[in-house]
């Protein structure tokens, strides 16, 4: 594959200009419209080259962002792509100013708030179960962890929830095949740029509380859930921001 050479000046104007077209569109990177104009996803309209996450190379975002973007775009209310893809495209243009250090902050703040979701999801049908205490302490435990930086502390975390990922699977032996959008977005985030040390680690932390989660938001699927996927991804847009603006206040 030929290493894709666009500047993220560009690659913003690629996507504004989709925008303003109105040739973006979800669930396909590339495609042809009914109308015959040529259309793609988020991604997809950095260039005609992307068609999945790693083709953006990691130099025009980190690749837990480009990984993190279609899961995210594909699961917001189609009413808001336009307006969530022009806040998007214009930071684009702007977020390579970022170092690595800013990146990893994000990051862990991001899948804090994974955390926090899933955990909000699963409290109403989990709490006074026998589970969820270990489950409710085990996600606060690797939230610690994570915000510390300490790979012993983190490692101690993840064995506790491990064990709680356990006793729930063990209560809910059949869980919905739909999926949160925490979950979504944790396990894409975490899988991506979590070291291969502990990556598989991170993601049995979420199912601790995402299991059980699962089952609270089947009930309620469509619009309950499109809604989380624009909220987590203006949070995520908001953590660009906020570093963007202490790199050059």
């Amino acid at each position: 594959m030929t290493e894709l050479d666009i500047t993220n000046e560009a690659a913003a104007a690629n996507i504004l200009a989709a925008v303003d077209a109105g040739t973006l569109v979800q669930g396909q990177w590339h495609g042809r419209g009914d109308d015959g104009r040529e259309i793609a996803c988020l991604l997809g309209a950095i260039h005609p080259s992307v068609k999945e996450p790693a083709d953006c190379n990691g130099k025009l975002m980190p690749m837990w962002m480009a990984e993190l973007t279609p899961v995210l775009f594909d699961g917001i209310p189609a009413a808001e792509i336009f307006p969530l893809a022009r806040r998007y495209g214009e930071m684009v243009a702007h977020w390579h100013v970022l170092p690595p250090t800013s990146w990893d902050a994000i990051l862990t703040r991001v899948l804090i708030r994974c955390i926090d979701d899933a955990v909000g999801y699963a409290r109403p049908v989990s709490e006074g179960r026998d589970c969820w205490p270990a489950v409710d302490a085990a996600c606060e435990q690797v939230k610690d962890a994570l915000s510390s930086g300490d790979a012993d502390a983190l490692s101690a975390a993840l064995s506790a929830a491990w064990s709680a990922a356990s006793a729930v699977s063990a209560a809910w032996s059949a869980v919905s095949a739909a999926r949160s959008a925490a979950e979504s977005a944790a396990r894409s985030a975490a899988l991506s740029a979590a070291s291969a040390a502990w990556s598989a680690a991170l993601s049995a932390a979420w199912s601790a509380a995402l299991s059980a989660a699962e089952s609270a938001v089947s009930a309620a699927r469509s619009a309950a859930e499109s809604a989380a996927y624009l909220s987590l991804f203006n949070f995520v847009l908001d953590q660009i921001e906020t570093e963007c603006a202490a790199a050059h206040p």
